[in-house]
């Protein structure tokens, strides 16, 4: 008799990997010390993590990332993330991948907020604990199954055109307007 596992156990087996690398960045061609692969970095801001055409490097060793995803706002209890991260780690993933939910953290033009569950530290903390990377991904589109893909609603009726639509204007494009709202976001996911 075969037995389908549960939707909990499901879950588990599809977390992911963390560690805190909370940034990708442009490429720059260059090597690790010791290592004869020639890879791209990752702005120049750092040389700890890069890749080649085959795989990811951290601290100049090849990794394969075994990736699971977890939406924090899916289980706002930031107390019973370690758990999740724990099980991550016990499903045999190196990684968790994250988006980081725009609408939450600004909810309302001008005011951005990264306390309780917004505050993803405890996160961060669990998953360097457990050894896992985390791919933390910030949009500001995520769609994710989110009402506007995670945009706040002060973005959804942001003015511009096309002028038969002014349900959005102009996201997810390079509209002015649609420009300047992300600002605040963008600021405090770089400063925090």
């Amino acid at each position: 008799m075969h037995i389908l596992p549960s939707p909990r156990s499901t879950l588990i087996t599809l977390l992911g990997v963390a560690s805190c690398l909370r940034t990708l960045a442009v490429p720059q061609e260059n090597s690790f010390p010791g290592s004869s692969n020639t890879f791209i970095n990752t702005t120049g801001l750092t040389d700890i993590v890069g890749w080649d055409s085959y795989s990811f490097y951290v601290h100049g060793r090849r990794i394969f990332l075994q990736s699971g995803e977890f939406h924090t706002w899916r289980l706002p209890v930031p107390a019973l993330w370690k758990d999740i991260v724990q099980k991550a780690k016990a499903a045999g993933l190196n990684a968790l991948s994250i988006y980081i939910h725009w609408h939450l953290l600004n909810p309302k033009k001008g005011v951005v907020d990264m306390t309780g569950i917004n505050d993803l530290q405890p996160l961060f903390d669990a998953a360097k604990e457990a050894g896992l990377f985390v791919i933390a991904r910030p949009g500001p589109y995520i769609n994710a199954e989110t009402t506007t893909g995670g945009l706040p609603g002060h973005v959804a009726t942001i003015p511009g055109d096309p002028f038969w639509n002014p349900y959005n204007g102009e996201i997810r494009s390079n509209d002015t307007y649609y420009h300047d709202a992300w600002q605040d976001y963008v600021r405090l996911l770089l400063t925090d």
